[in-house]
């Protein structure tokens, strides 16, 4: 079975792959750019970071003279010769390219692609050392503990305000929709509301003339009779005769 075996074959044997890539990573460090598949650009990437971390730790013990340094630095460069066919490649990139890389948490090359190759449609790529400088990422400003009973306590009414059952809102009656009456049917209601005013008013009129008569008779006066006192005295000149 095929455990822990994750590299391609790329239709060649073990040796004939392993020399393949030993010149790309040689002439990549050379050169820092190389032009190749998009498949054999993505595994070279993996093996040149790997070439380059040993070239950090070899910087990062420092000039020191003591043995035990030197050894192993000495032991991180045969690591990679090991991989590396040239001297002079490995010297550049243990004392240029290692200072270049000192700040980079890796990502050390990209790959960038250029479309299909003329002839077998093959997908093609570039494989660049990065020369860009590491931007400094500004340090996240960290939350306090005291932040979080305020937290609590503001949790605490949003609870109670759950737990307590939701008033309904009252509904009000709808109001029923005007409908609009045409002018014909509001003339003949006006009309009807003005007959009956008048029916009382004709009713008085046609009261009987009788009662009218009686009505404007003035009153008799009865004249009482003159008295003797009332003419001085004086009898009337029938009562002389």
């Amino acid at each position: 079975m095929r455990h822990g075996k994750d590299e391609k074959k790329f239709g060649r044997n073990s040796s004939h792959n392993r020399a393949m890539f030993r010149n790309m990573v040689t002439s990549l460090f050379k050169s820092e750019k190389i032009t190749t598949t998009e498949a054999k650009a993505k595994q070279l990437r993996r093996i040149s970071d790997r070439m380059i971390t040993l070239a950090k730790k070899a910087h990062g013990l420092g000039d020191s003279a003591d043995k035990d340094i030197v050894a192993r630095k000495l032991h991180l460069r045969r690591q990679a010769l090991s991989y590396i066919r040239e001297k002079a490649v490995v010297a550049k990139l243990f004392d240029e390219l290692a200072e270049r890389f000192v700040d980079r948490p890796g990502g050390y090359t990209r790959v960038v692609k250029l479309g299909v190759r003329r002839g077998d449609a093959a997908a093609m790529a570039v494989v660049e050392l990065v020369t860009e400088a590491v931007e400094e990422k500004k340090p996240k400003k960290k939350r306090s503990s005291r932040a979080k009973p305020k937290k609590a306590a503001a949790k605490a009414p949003a609870k109670e305000a759950a737990e307590k059952p939701e008033a309904k809102p009252e509904t009000k009656p709808e109001a029923k929709p005007e409908v609009e009456v045409p002018e014909q049917e509001q003339a003949a209601e006006a009309k009807a509301e003005a007959e009956p005013e008048a029916e009382p008013e004709a009713a008085e009129s046609e009261q009987p003339e009788e009662e009218q008569s009686e009505t404007e008779q003035p009153e008799a006066v009865e004249e009482e009779p003159e008295t003797a006192e009332d003419t001085g005295g004086e009898k009337p000149e029938d009562e002389k005769e």
